[in-house]
């Protein structure tokens, strides 16, 4: 039996009177999640944006609550986009019971991390992955982002590994939250594809994918990328640019792999930006790999020296993608 399309009267409920108190307790709790531990406590988190709202719902996700800016267009046609983008699909018992809940400009201001409020917002429980276990097989690929602390750079890898067919992204303990609303927004929704492991060692991830092959992203002295028999199953281990890979994470990988850049030799990326940080000596390379090499020069006298993590490790999702999808290279 074909799967029913929500009725436009039950969807998203009925609009309310808007709210006008930011000192309302549906409202303190859901701008209490703009922070890591209330995130964590609540089990809950927030996305900012229509497309992201819509984008959950879409995958199956009940929101706790949806807030649209009193007087907004979101506030008369949200209930139809959804029906529309899901026409055919079976969101009936998603969408059961979930009332949108009006609010003023000012009430919005307070829920959101943005400078401008978006029209539409909503709380949604913290997604519960499967066990890793799970995910094992002989075509298995994870990514594991260590110490990375730019939201940007872990939104593009969450989107990144969701277009290029990884199974599953993990994070260190000391990496940004994969839930934190800019990363949620980099992610374009990612978020909501793909199970997320957040403060989870090499070692757990590994256990669980049954021994697959660990690769971490070198900034130079590992195997070139263009050239590394890639083998499946296996795990990307992605670094911050001046921090790198940690002791730790590097001591467990069984291949280093490095970017080589236009005129530069022998050398790589660094991953990152430069807002991540962490134990490491800034630029300092994965122990054992060697010398740092000169920058890149480029026209204008600009040094390129590194590619930040979201776009390096892009760039081997896409070699495993292009490669191993489907192979196993044992």
């Amino acid at each position: 039996m074909p799967p029913s399309r929500p009725d436009r009267d039950s969807s998203l409920g009925v609009l309310a009177e808007p709210i006008t108190s930011a000192a309302n307790p549906l409202i303190k709790r859901a701008a209490s999640l703009r922070l890591r531990k209330y995130r964590t406590l609540r089990r809950a988190f927030l996305a900012e944006g229509a497309d992201l709202v819509i984008a959950g719902i879409l995958s199956g996700r009940r929101p706790q609550a949806v807030f649209v800016t009193a007087g907004s267009p979101a506030a008369r046609s949200l209930a139809g986009e959804v029906d529309a983008a899901a026409a055919g699909g079976g969101l009936a018992g998603v969408l059961a019971g979930v009332s949108v809940h009006a609010v003023t400009e000012r009430v919005a201001e307070k829920l959101t991390t943005l400078e401008t409020p978006p029209d539409v917002m909503a709380v949604f429980g913290v997604p519960q992955p499967p066990q890793p276990e799970t995910l094992a097989g002989p075509t298995a690929l994870a990514v594991y982002v260590d110490r990375v602390a730019d939201p940007g750079n872990l939104g593009t890898l969450l989107r990144s590994a969701v277009a290029l067919g990884a199974g599953a992204l993990a994070t260190s303990p000391g990496c940004v939250d994969p839930l934190s609303p800019k990363v949620v927004r980099a992610g374009m929704g990612a978020v909501f594809a793909l199970p997320v492991y957040p403060e989870m060692l090499l070692v757990e991830l590994c256990r669980g994918l049954g021994g697959p092959t660990v690769y971490g992203l070198a900034a130079h002295g590992g195997a070139d990328l263009r050239t590394a028999a890639l083998r499946r199953p296996a795990v990307l281990c992605v670094g911050a640019e001046r921090a790198g890979l940690s002791e730790q994470v590097a001591g467990l990988c069984d291949e280093l792999l490095t970017i080589p850049l236009a005129g530069a030799g022998r050398s790589g990326a660094r991953l990152g930006t430069a807002a991540d940080g962490g134990s490491v000596g800034a630029g300092a390379p994965v122990a054992g790999s060697g010398s740092e090499s000169p920058p890149v020069e480029v026209p204008g006298g600009v040094a390129v020296e590194s590619l930040n993590a979201g776009v390096a490790g892009s760039i081997a999702l896409y070699e495993f993608s292009r490669r191993t999808a489907g192979l196993t290279e044992r």
